[in-house]
């Protein structure tokens, strides 16, 4: 049996599938390609139009039931973009909030600041590294929804939605 140290090693997230909307008024486009192996994907975004007003992610993680096949909220949690642009915490923090900013940082093709101008950005070769897996995760399926927006004097402006769906497993040596 393996230590619990050697099951984090052996921890593995593999994506399933992706689906994406995007507002057309603000991107020309928007895609993600998975890798041959599934551990990662290459993604692009070709904003059409400044952002200068607060962008916003909200991402929910849920894990599938294998009960019933219905997925339960496990996290959510919601942030201004500009606050994390440019990021460059301690790489030996423990947090799992800044670990999970740090592996979304470091495969990014993003702006370093506010306001985000026209251009194209996305993530060349991401990959979820390993230490940024909670130990706590249990194997199985998983949904993960990101919802970018603007706050707006007149509420919400939709920018994308994606949910990828992605599996945690044990490697078998």
């Amino acid at each position: 049996m393996l230590n619990e140290a050697a099951r984090q090693k052996a921890r593995t997230l593999l994506f399933q599938d992706v689906q994406i909307t995007f507002n057309k008024d603000y991107l020309k486009d928007y895609r993600i390609e998975l890798t041959k192996d599934r551990q990662g994907f290459d993604c692009e975004i070709i904003l059409i139009k400044n952002i200068t007003q607060p962008m916003w992610t909200k991402i929910t993680i849920e894990m599938r039931l294998k009960k019933d096949n219905r997925y339960k909220s496990i996290f959510s949690y919601e942030f201004n973009v500009c606050d994390f642009l440019g990021f460059t915490g301690s790489s030996s923090s423990t947090n799992m909030i800044i670990l999970w900013i740090q592996n979304i940082l470091k495969y990014s093709k993003l702006p370093k600041s506010c306001p985000i101008l026209t251009g194209t950005y996305g993530w060349d070769h991401f990959k979820v590294e390993r230490n940024s897996i909670p130990s706590f995760a249990m194997t199985g399926i998983y949904r993960i929804n990101v919802t970018n927006y603007l706050k707006t004097n007149s509420g919400r402006l939709p920018m994308s939605d994606t949910t990828l769906r992605a599996a945690i497993r044990f490697k078998t040596f």
